[in-house]
């Protein structure tokens, strides 16, 4: 059994401006998880992801 992780494509849009609470308005992740997203697990990685859909469904609600 291989224990190889598949990454997965980092979420970067290239619109990296941070609002007041740190999270990226173009991809919504948070400072800390733009930080860390090279160093996670892909699990982590994906939860990064739901989170960071969760914030962009908000900042799109403002």
């Amino acid at each position: 059994m291989s224990n190889t992780y598949t990454r997965l494509q980092s979420p970067c849009v290239k619109l990296c401006t941070l609002d007041d609470a740190d999270t990226c308005l173009g991809c919504g992740r948070s400072l800390a998880d733009i930080k860390n997203w090279s160093i996670v697990s892909p699990a982590e990685q994906q939860q990064i992801l739901d989170r960071a859909e969760h914030r962009l469904i908000k900042i799109q609600r403002c």
